[in-house]
């Protein structure tokens, strides 16, 4: 997959690797129902995700 690539790369360009924020972590919020929104965003994320529902 994609993650293989990338590792490569960062490992041939340490100059960016170092650059990068490690033990980071992404919120998501919705204005849909979580559980729905969990599911399509699995797809396309590649791992398990937590949503948060808001209202505009």
């Amino acid at each position: 997959m994609w993650q293989k690539s990338l590792k490569t790369y960062l490992a041939k360009h340490p100059e960016i690797e170092s650059k990068l924020i490690k033990d980071s972590s992404c919120k998501y919020y919705t204005t849909e129902t979580p559980d729905t929104f969990d599911k399509t965003a699995e797809i396309f994320i590649g791992n398990p995700i937590k949503s948060n529902k808001i209202e505009l």
